[in-house]
């Protein structure tokens, strides 16, 4: 909208699954056509995080519009939405930042790969700044809140190393205390196993996935989910 920007969480889609593309099948055909739309859905973000409405909020120019938050979470919705809402849309922010840098690369645009690598290197701050949480450990207060948050927390490149391995610990510890059990909804699923499986967590990721009680992709399973379930997991691992 003119004022206000949209769920980032889930429009954020645009930039990432673009970067999808070129990584992993090497459409540069697609990308490239797609560049221009991609900077007008970017920079109209960072317009209205920048703008009148937005001045004197904790954002600081990081764009965090939300509507959804972690729909679908374990947690209660009327928790959840408010609860990770704009801190998982600044995190999938910077993600499709992360992208559009390696887009920009790829179709030539180098000048603008370096300005939206810029704005990543100067917005990391802001949002590491703005949630971590000292006594959790990582870029979360509510527990039902962890895996999630630190999960795109992680993917987005926050924290010094030093953060990020108290993160990923506090990660390891939330999976492995709820007995290997999930409270993501549809904006952490895609980067929990992925995450834990890239920091070195991989025996956390496998039995997070095999997990067959409530609530876990297994459980679905033996509702008759099977199809639902096979899907996410392709998508998501």
């Amino acid at each position: 909208g003119g004022t206000n920007g949209n769920d980032i969480s889930w429009s954020a889609a645009y930039p990432l699954d673009a970067g999808f593309l070129l990584r992993y099948y090497g459409d540069l055909a697609s990308v490239t056509e797609h560049w221009p739309a991609l900077m007008l859905y970017m920079d109209s973000q960072l317009r209205v995080a920048r703008g009148p409405t937005y001045a004197n909020s904790t954002s600081r120019g990081l764009p965090d519009f939300y509507y959804w938050g972690d729909w679908c979470a374990v947690e209660p919705r009327v928790n959840a939405t408010p609860g990770t809402g704009p801190q998982a849309a600044a995190a999938n922010f910077l993600m499709a930042l992360r992208a559009m840098v390696e887009i920009g690369t790829a179709v030539g645009d180098n000048a603008n790969a370096a300005r939206y690598n810029d704005t990543w290197t100067k917005l990391v701050p802001i949002y590491h700044h703005r949630f971590w949480n000292i006594s959790q450990g990582t870029w979360a207060s509510d527990p039902m809140e962890l895996q999630t948050l630190t999960a795109l927390s992680l993917a987005a490149g926050v924290g010094s190393a030093t953060d990020r391995t108290s993160a990923v610990a506090a990660l390891d510890l939330d999976v492995r205390s709820r007995g290997y059990h999930l409270t993501v909804g549809s904006a952490g699923v895609k980067w929990l196993l992925p995450v834990l499986s890239k920091e070195g967590k991989h025996e956390t990721a496998l039995k997070l996935a095999m997990q067959t009680s409530f609530p876990s992709w297994g459980w679905w399973i033996r509702q008759g989910a099977t199809y639902a379930v096979v899907n996410l997991l392709r998508s998501c691992w």
